[in-house]
C-alpha cells in the first residue's frame, strides 16, 4: 500500500511542479525507491491519456490486489482523483503481476 501512496505522491508532485528535477516526497519508508519520474504529455491535456514513467528500485514485489490512487492538487485544492487496480493497469502495459524486484523502469498510461 505504501508503494501506491508513493506513486500517487510522485504523480501529484510532477504535475504541481511542472516537471522540475524529481525529488521523492514520501513520508517515511516506501516499498519503492524512485530515482526519476516524468509524465507525458506535459502540459496535461483534458480528455487525453497521461503516461507516467518511473525509474527506481522495488524493495518488495507488486502483487495482485495492489491499487493505484491518484490525486491531483492545484494551488492546494483537490482537482483530480482516480483509482486503478495496479496489476490490471500494469498487465495492459505488458507487465503482469507479480512485478519482480528486478524491475527498474515502468511506464503506465491512464
Amino acid at each position: 500500500m505504501k508503494f501506491i501512496a508513493a506513486i500517487a505522491a510522485l504523480v501529484v508532485a510532477a504535475v504541481a511542479n511542472a516537471q522540475v528535477p524529481f525529488t521523492n516526497c514520501a513520508n517515511g519508508p516506501t516499498q519503492i525507491a524512485i530515482n526519476n519520474f516524468s509524465i507525458s504529455p506535459y502540459p496535461l491535456c483534458i480528455n487525453q491519456n497521461v503516461c507516467a514513467t518511473g525509474t527506481g528500485t522495488l524493495n518488495t514485489p507488486v502483487i495482485e490486489g495492489s491499487t493505484l490512487s491518484i490525486t491531483g492538487r492545484y494551488l492546494g485544492r483537490l482537482v483530480y482523483t482516480d483509482n486503478h487496480d495496479l496489476c490490471t493497469l500494469m498487465a495492459s502495459q505488458g507487465f503482469p503481476c507479480p512485478l519482480p524486484t528486478t524491475m527498474t523502469s515502468i511506464t503506465a498510461c491512464v
